[in-house]
């Protein structure tokens, strides 16, 4: 499947031949606009009629356009005329179109979309809120939803940002090194204006992001979400790209925003599946993978590495909306007996719990944390592939081991799970 523009296809006549198979009265009418040529006098000059295509058939329509049904008003742009042949309903296709919209508005750094609709929870799942009623050309009460554009991400300790041009001397700084882009296929930043050049030519894509530390909010590496290349190749797919300083090797750092990115690809875009890769010998960016729940797909054999102007072998692992949302976390908070704290966390370290229960297959993350400003506390992360996963760690000898450390040293177990 791909999203295609109209106005900038080369079969004009044949997709709106498909958008008048449809029975719904306002195709009808967007037929008319762009049959008579008053499309754009009638929507807007800037605005776009974006199609989800599947070879010659068209799945979905809908429109990015400065006016919609409720006029006059100050609230703009619209996402309007927003319609699913109804063969291919329930699959949130729509989301794929909407997706598009939001890259058009990050491009045009435009904060929020509307949509006019009585349909209340049908576009919520799409990140639309709930705004107010207005009435329509027709006299009509209709509702009115708003979906703010995301600009930036958050996670625990991360700011996922935006890239901007003053971004260049801390880009350089970290992207110098031949141990940070060799690895991924690209090389060392020559100076600050070759890496400003990257931020403006290669960092500019609408799913590209800045990975930030909350203190300084400074870029200390990038991730990003991509379309059309290599294996996602299909509307509804993407692939997880990224890369982190040395400094910060062995933090969890982009294991936590490359979370997150899942989350963003499959709640808030709509994506089906996440493709993602590594290149024989890094075994850093396989392990993150492996963190993320990524399974592996195939083994690609002389890939070009253009950059580098050489070839290379390269894993290729994937993740569906259905794996990432069978994943399972768990929250774990120990309220110490008194003083006890390091005695327990010490006496896990020294028996290798936590690296047996990671070394786990099911495992993607087990991480203690120790609060500056909570005496008594410790804080287990964890998130496994699946409950089978779950149950199999539980009857695993390293589990009964931390079961017997507990009764000796915690005086209370606070357990989340989601």
């Amino acid at each position: 499947m791909r999203v295609i523009s109209f106005y900038d296809s080369e079969r004009q006549e044949h997709w709106l031949n498909e958008i008048k198979r449809s029975d719904w009265s306002a195709s009808a009418f967007l037929y008319k606009l762009l049959s008579e040529n008053i499309f754009f006098k009638t929507l807007g000059e800037g605005s776009r009629v974006l199609l989800l295509t599947e070879g010659d058939e068209l799945i979905s329509h809908c429109t990015f356009s400065e006016y919609d049904d409720i006029q006059p008003t100050e609230l703009t742009p619209w996402a309007g005329f927003v319609y699913t042949f109804p063969e291919h309903r329930g699959h949130r296709y729509a989301g794929l179109l909407f997706h598009e919209i939001e890259r058009l508005a990050k491009e045009r750094n435009i904060p929020e979309i509307y949509l006019s609709s009585n349909h209340k929870g049908l576009y919520e799942k799409y990140g639309f809120e709930y705004k107010t009623q207005l009435v329509d050309i027709y006299g009509e009460p209709t509702g009115v939803f708003i979906k703010r554009i995301k600009q930036t991400l958050e996670t625990e300790r991360l700011v996922l940002r935006r890239w901007k041009d003053d971004d260049a001397e801390d880009l350089y700084l970290y992207a110098k090194d031949p141990e940070v882009g060799l690895p991924a296929g690209w090389p060392p930043h020559k100076d600050v204006e070759h890496s400003l050049n990257v931020i403006r030519s290669v960092f500019n894509g609408a799913e590209a992001y800045a990975v930030c530390l909350k203190k300084d909010n400074k870029p200390i590496g990038a991730i990003e979400l991509m379309y059309n290349l290599r294996e996602s190749d299909n509307a509804g797919e993407c692939e997880l790209g990224f890369w982190l300083a040395k400094p910060f090797w062995g933090r969890g750092i982009i294991p936590e925003a490359g979370r997150e990115m899942l989350r963003r690809a499959f709640v808030d875009l709509g994506m089906k599946k996440v493709w993602c890769g590594y290149y024989d010998g890094n075994e850093k960016s396989k392990r993150v993978q492996q963190k993320l729940g990524f399974r592996f797909v195939r083994t690609k054999k002389n890939v070009p590495v253009v950059l580098l102007n050489e070839t290379r072998t390269e894993k290729i692992n994937c993740i569906t909306r259905e794996e990432w949302e069978n994943m399972i976390t768990v929250e774990v908070k120990y309220i110490m007996k008194p003083g006890q704290r390091d005695n327990f966390y010490n006496a896990i370290i020294s028996q290798g719990i936590d690296r047996a229960a990671k070394d786990e297959n099911g495992n993607l993350r087990y991480d203690f944390e120790i609060p500056e400003n909570e005496e008594d506390i410790l804080y287990l992360h964890e998130l496994w592939r699946d409950g089978e996963a779950l149950d199999a760690h539980a009857r695993m000898p390293h589990y009964k081991a931390l079961g017997r450390l507990k009764a000796e040293y915690v005086k209370e177990t606070i357990i989340k799970k989601e």
